[in-house]
């Protein structure tokens, strides 16, 4: 089913893998944390970021208003 879908993607999550295709897609998001930094320290950051109403990723607004 997925694989119908794939022609209307315009863009995938920067943790997107699968199915392989979506790859070759651009990449319209991003962590605002590390995520190579202690589980501590990625639990207190996602817990800040919550307190300052942000959310943990940021969109690449560039990439999404030039996706086609």
């Amino acid at each position: 089913m997925l694989h119908l879908l794939l022609p209307f993607l315009v863009g995938r999550s920067h943790e997107c893998d699968y199915p392989p295709e979506v790859k070759a897609l651009p990449v319209c998001t991003r962590a605002r944390l590390d995520a190579k930094q202690s589980s501590l320290a990625i639990e207190r950051a996602v817990q800040d970021l919550l307190r300052s109403a942000l959310g943990i990723y940021d969109l690449e607004l560039a990439t999404l208003q030039s996706a086609h």
